[in-house]
């Protein structure tokens, strides 16, 4: 139970979970992005940290093909019962403001980065959870826990980064039609994965997360000012923004899967 994996790592937000990850446990992080190498010095340029758990693969969530790949890779270097932790990152954002304004052609690469790349990353590591018997087994030995607290003990957490404008029952002003509703779609696979876990003998839970508005980053640019960061409520720069959604996934609980959390760990409406 050895591994936390970061799907969508190349931008602000999965880089600056690596870096924490890397700073708080002593877990393999496994990173994925298109550009392996650009990821890998963003997640270490300058920061002293220790480069030799860190893996970066290449990933494109468009193919299912390289998502199967990665997992299968990670099997090999870690085991087939190492997974702690699985954070989707990947997103995109196309400012349709209303339906008319809609293009096919975004709408669905909005599906495929939004809501397809994480349901197909959860369905090619969820192989990879360990059973309740390795957990009882990893007690029972005495076996140091990795994750240091940031996962809480004997639990593996699977999660998507969604959005608030996701929720159908806090929609009240319309408009980006289809980051909505791929938002809102990804939060429905992460409920229906929460029931099939329960189904299963893996000691894990999924749940989605709102990491409020993040500035400077490559979704958010054109409609943030870095200015308001830390200035106006829910608005953070991407290190902030990360390590409060990892102060929020260590306190979880197993009862605590299917809920859809901001980043101070409260309940947002489906």
């Amino acid at each position: 139970m050895s591994t936390a994996v970061l799907q969508g790592a190349g931008g602000a937000i999965g880089s600056h979970f690596a870096r924490h990850l890397l700073g708080r446990t002593s877990l393999n992080v496994v990173a994925t992005s298109r550009n392996p190498d650009a990821t890998r010095k963003a997640i270490l340029d300058g920061q002293g940290l220790d480069e030799k758990r860190l893996s970066v693969l290449k990933v494109d969530v468009t193919e299912e093909r390289t998502i199967e790949e990665a997992a299968k890779e990670v099997e090999k270097r870690f085991g087939g019962a190492s997974l702690r932790l699985l954070l989707n990152v990947s997103g995109v954002l196309h400012a349709d403001k209303s339906i008319q304004q809609v293009k096919l052609e975004e709408l669905l690469h909005s599906y495929q980065l939004n809501t397809f790349g994480h349901l197909l990353t959860f369905k090619h590591f969820l192989p990879l959870l360990p059973k309740t018997a390795d957990v009882r087994k990893a007690k029972e030995s005495g076996e140091k826990d990795l994750a240091n607290g940031a996962v809480p003990e004997g639990l593996s957490v699977l999660a998507s980064l969604t959005a608030r404008v996701g929720s159908i029952g806090d929609n009240a002003k319309g408009g980006w039609v289809g980051y909505r509703s791929s938002k809102a779609a990804t939060n429905q696979v992460i409920l229906t994965l929460q029931r099939e876990l329960e189904l299963k003998a893996t000691p894990s839970i999924a749940v989605a997360l709102h990491p409020g508005t993040v500035v400077e980053t490559n979704l958010s640019s054109k409609w943030t000012n870095p200015k308001d960061a830390g200035k106006k409520d829910g608005v953070f720069r991407a290190e902030e923004s990360t390590s409060k959604l990892l102060d929020v996934i260590k306190c979880l609980n197993a009862e605590d899967g299917g809920r859809f959390l901001d980043w101070a760990g409260k309940d947002i409406k489906w």
